[in-house]
């Protein structure tokens, strides 16, 4: 709600907005602020907005067994009209990953680039090394048969 700037002792809405209707759902993407399993909140700090999202769970919302404080997750929960409940819940990464600046993700996400590669690099080389050995023991046995 837009509320007239005209009016001070009463509360005119010049505006009136309904953002979210009973059974909507909603994606959040962001890190966990605040669990408690025992009453089934999970507090998400949504990235799309940078606002704290309260999202409820019950027995029959299947948790995550890494779903920590600073994880990043995605969670999708349906809006019942005055609260969100979870629909699922999954986790992206863990805290140390999630509390990275974003330059330190993509020097972390290079660097395990950098090492796929390496690991990529050596079994190639393994592998020329191999036909190059073998090259030389077919030399050898021709230098045999030689003789």
């Amino acid at each position: 709600m837009k509320f007239s700037p005209r009016s001070r002792s009463t509360g005119t809405a010049e505006e009136v907005s309904i953002i979210a209707a009973p059974g909507t759902s909603f994606t959040y993407f962001g890190r966990v602020t605040h669990l408690d399993l025992r009453s089934g909140l999970l507090a998400i700090e949504n990235q799309a907005d940078g606002k704290v999202y309260d999202v409820h769970f019950d027995s029959s919302t299947r948790i995550p067994q890494n779903l920590t404080v600073g994880s990043q997750v995605t969670a999708v929960a349906m809006f019942r009209g005055n609260d969100y409940v979870a629909q699922s819940i999954e986790v992206n990464s863990g805290p140390a990953r999630a509390a990275m600046t974003e330059a330190e993700e993509n020097a972390a996400a290079a660097a395990d680039q950098d090492q796929a590669n390496g690991k990529r690099g050596r079994k190639a080389r393994s592998k020329e090394d191999r036909s190059k050995r073998s090259d030389k023991d077919k030399d050898q046995d021709k230098d045999d048969d030689q003789l």
